[in-house]
């Protein structure tokens, strides 16, 4: 089924992930999950964790990163900001992907495609992606027996759209 899934409004688990959308909310008229789950948006959770780091450390300025900055310090676990802003990304995903799971009946599978993660696929695989992706309350058993899937191809698209015109 196609949409525009990603686009809709996010919903912070706990507080440090309701802190991160207060820091957001005061560059972002909307914050939906499409502007966290992407290179974009680590350096989005990246820059909230780091914010929230210099407003006890006064003295201290936090270096900006981008993604492949932050996603290699955290699978490292070089930096404490990079690798808790990669554990933060791998638990909003997994919630993510959990609920539309639901919505859709999944039951097949969640298929996760993009450029980022399947940089760091042992590392979402330690992560809490799987607990926040169960994590559903009374209806835990539905995604508890849905499995989840990395796409690892680089070009899915034109993968996909080869093989369909062969089988024409």
């Amino acid at each position: 089924v196609s949409g525009e899934g990603g686009h809709v409004d996010f919903a912070p688990v706990g507080e440090q992930e309701i802190d991160i959308l207060r820091y957001l909310n005061t560059t972002k008229k909307r914050v939906s999950y499409e502007q966290l789950l992407s290179g974009y948006g680590l350096e989005q959770i990246y820059q909230a964790l780091a914010n929230a780091e210099s407003s006890k450390n006064t003295d201290e300025e936090t270096p900006r990163l981008s993604a492949q900055e932050i996603s290699k310090q955290g699978v490292e676990n070089s930096c404490h900001l990079s690798n808790q802003a990669l554990l933060i990304f791998c638990q909003i995903l997994g919630s993510f992907a959990g609920n539309l799971a639901l919505i859709m009946n999944s039951q097949g599978g969640v298929y996760i495609a993009g450029g980022i993660v399947p940089r760091f696929i042992d590392f979402i695989i330690s992560s809490d992606f799987r607990k926040r992706f169960e994590t559903k309350g009374r209806l835990s058993n539905i995604t508890q027996q849905t499995p989840t899937y990395v796409i690892t191809e680089a070009q899915p698209g034109l993968l996909g759209a080869a093989a369909f015109l062969l089988q024409q």
